[in-house]
């Protein structure tokens, strides 16, 4: 049983690096279609549900929203819709994985309700750091961080700031 445990550890931990290297590729498959097709894109967190999702706009326009309201920013009657390209509703993160919290330039560390980051037109998009965790822990595995210019990288550990380099 003692050899049991540290594979399971072990096999978690590779979840959760594979995880945050496929939000790499989504990150910029997203930022590239914002670009390509010349609308406002966002990556969406459900905190509570543990749950992701990509919408686009319907008609660009400015973005008005109250970042603390999940219904309001998932279900975004206004002008989001959910882009089929990714999937037609939230998806569950993988088993054993959770998003622990999103780190925004200007709003702070968001881990309560839900947490979007905006993909724009002009191919930049809001500076963020997403925090990748073993399900049922309070500690972040791994950091992606995402500059304006959209060049996402997955470090080890928590990572506080855009500029930080390496994860105390």
């Amino acid at each position: 049983m003692a050899v049991a445990i540290p594979a399971i550890e072990r096999v978690t931990f590779q979840r959760i690096s594979s995880t945050a290297r496929r939000f790499v590729g989504l990150v910029r498959t997203v930022r590239n279609d914002a670009v390509l097709l010349n609308n406002i894109y966002r990556i969406g967190f459900d905190f509570e549900k543990n749950t992701y999702w990509v919408q686009s706009q319907r008609q660009l326009k400015t973005i008005h929203e109250d970042p603390k309201d999940t219904e309001s920013i998932k279900q975004d009657s206004s002008n989001f819709n959910f882009a089929e390209k990714y999937s037609k509703s939230a998806v569950e993160m993988p088993g054993g994985t959770r998003v622990l919290g999103v780190f925004k330039e200007g709003e702070g560390l968001i881990q309560k309700g839900a947490a979007v980051i905006h993909f724009f037109p002009n191919g930049f998009n809001e500076a963020s750091i997403i925090y990748f965790a073993k399900e049922g822990s309070n500690q972040a595995a791994y950091s992606l961080r995402i500059p304006v210019t959209g060049r996402a990288e997955v470090l080890a550990g928590l990572v506080q700031t855009m500029d930080e380099t390496v994860a105390k």
